[in-house]
C-alpha cells in the first residue's frame, strides 16, 4: 500500500438541460426524476465494490463533474460525502470540487454546497459576448455570466472559470474582452480551452467556420501577456493560476497519478498488480444503475503505455521530476528514452528533466506524436 500511487476521485453526474454542439462528455438531457436518487445509490455500491482498487489510500482530491452537476439538489451532495467520510479515508483539507453552470448559481445554492463540503467550484461560463455564446449552443447568455463571476467572487469557495476561445463567430478581441472581465473579477484560476472540434459533436457533422490560424494565434499571445502581466502562471497546457490556486486534482491527472471514476461513463487510471490500467463505467444511466463494473479494462504496456504517459505528463508546464515519477510508478522503457532523446534533439524536450521546451509546449501536439 505505501508505494501506491496518490488517488483521487471523480464523480460523473451526467444531466444537462440541452447538449452543446462542441461537447462528446458522456450526457444525457433526460429529466432527473427518480433516477438522481437511483444514481446516488448506485454511486455508493460502486465504492464499496471498488475498494479493492483503492486499497485502503486516501482520497486527496474529489471532483463532481458532468453533465451539469449543478443541475442536482445539494442535500444529495451532502449526503453523498457524508458516506464517503464515514466508509473511507480522505485527506485533511481535501480539495472538493464542483462544476456548475451560470444559470444554476445563486447565493443560496453556493451557501448549500459550501455546507455540503464543496470547497472549489468551476463555472462553464466560456464567453461573456452574447453573439459567440449563441453560436456555441450556450443555454445561458452575458448577463447570467456576469452575476454567476460576482456571485463566485464574493463567495468564499475557490473559484475557477473556464473560458473557450477560436469558437465560431469569435476572434482574439473576443478573447481580450472576456479576460479582461475575468480579471477584474479577482478570480485566481482560470481554465482556457482552445475549441476542438471532436468526433460524434453536433459541430463534426456541420462544422462552423471558424477563426483562421492567425487569429487564434494572435488570441494566444494576447491571452497570454495578459494573464502574466496579471501575475497568473500557466502551469499546464489549459490551466492558469495564481499562487496556491492549482487544482490538485488536475494536476494529479496530468502527473498520472490514479484516480478512480465513478458514474456513468465515468472513465479510471489504475496501479495494481505492477502495471497501470484504464477502464470505464456503462454510459447510460440506466445501465450503469444496473451494473457499476468496470467495463473495457485495458492493461497500458508497450508502446501504448509510452504514448499514453507522454499525452498526460508533458501537459505540465514545468515537467516531471524522479521523485514524482517514483512516487506514481512510472518506469520509463527503453523505447520511451529513445524517443525522449530524438525530442530533445528536436528542440521539443528538455535535457536532464523530463518536461518540455517553450518551443515542444507551443507544439505539443507534435512532440508527444513521437511516442505513437
Amino acid at each position: 500500500m505505501d508505494n501506491l500511487p496518490e488517488l483521487s476521485l471523480y464523480v460523473h453526474l451526467p444531466w444537462c438541460d440541452k447538449k452543446c454542439p462542441y461537447c462528446d462528455f458522456n450526457v444525457t438531457t433526460d429529466s432527473l426524476n427518480d433516477s438522481v436518487k437511483e444514481l446516488f445509490s448506485a454511486l455508493k455500491n460502486d465504492l464499496n465494490e471498488s475498494e479493492l482498487l483503492i486499497n485502503q489510500r486516501a482520497f486527496k482530491s474529489i471532483y463532481f463533474g458532468g453533465g451539469t452537476p449543478s443541475k442536482v439538489a445539494t442535500t444529495f451532495i451532502k449526503d453523498f460525502l457524508n458516506f464517503l467520510h464515514s466508509k473511507f479515508k480522505v485527506v485533511l483539507n481535501c480539495e472538493v470540487s464542483f462544476e456548475a453552470n451560470p444559470i444554476d448559481l445563486t447565493s443560496d445554492y453556493i451557501a448549500e454546497l459550501k455546507d455540503s463540503g464543496i470547497n472549489r467550484v468551476s463555472v462553464g461560463i466560456q464567453s461573456f459576448d452574447n453573439q459567440y455564446l449563441d453560436s456555441l449552443g450556450r443555454n445561458h447568455n452575458s448577463s447570467d455570466s456576469l452575476k454567476a463571476l460576482e456571485l463566485l467572487s464574493e463567495s468564499e469557495l475557490i473559484g475557477t472559470i473556464d473560458l473557450i476561445y477560436g469558437g465560431p463567430n469569435s476572434n482574439s478581441l473576443t478573447l481580450k474582452n472576456d479576460l479582461e472581465i475575468f480579471l477584474d473579477a479577482g478570480i485566481n484560476h482560470l481554465s482556457l480551452y482552445q475549441l476542438n472540434i471532436e468526433p460524434n459533436t453536433i459541430f463534426y457533422k456541420k462544422r462552423p467556420l471558424l477563426p483562421d490560424e492567425n487569429e487564434i494565434e494572435k488570441a494566444e499571445i494576447i491571452s497570454s501577456d495578459l494573464l502574466v502581466k496579471n501575475n497568473f502562471n500557466q502551469y499546464e497546457i489549459s490551466s492558469w493560476s495564481k499562487k496556491n490556486s492549482k487544482s490538485v486534482h488536475n494536476q494529479n491527472y496530468w502527473k498520472y497519478g490514479d484516480y478512480l471514476g465513478i458514474g456513468p461513463g465515468a472513465s479510471s487510471k489504475i496501479y495494481k498488480d505492477n502495471f497501470h490500467y484504464r477502464f470505464r463505467k456503462r454510459n447510460s444511466v440506466k445501465s450503469y444503475i444496473n451494473d457499476t463494473k468496470p467495463i473495457h479494462m485495458e492493461k497500458l504496456e508497450g508502446k501504448e503505455f509510452d504514448f499514453d504517459l507522454a499525452i498526460n505528463i508533458l501537459r505540465n508546464k514545468s515537467g516531471i521530476d524522479d521523485k514524482n515519477l517514483a512516487s506514481n510508478q512510472i518506469k520509463l522503457s527503453e523505447r520511451f528514452i529513445e524517443k525522449y532523446k530524438i525530442g530533445v534533439d528536436m528542440g521539443y524536450f528538455q535535457k536532464g528533466r523530463l518536461g518540455t521546451t517553450e518551443k515542444g509546449f507551443k507544439f505539443l501536439d507534435d512532440a508527444v506524436s513521437l511516442f505513437s
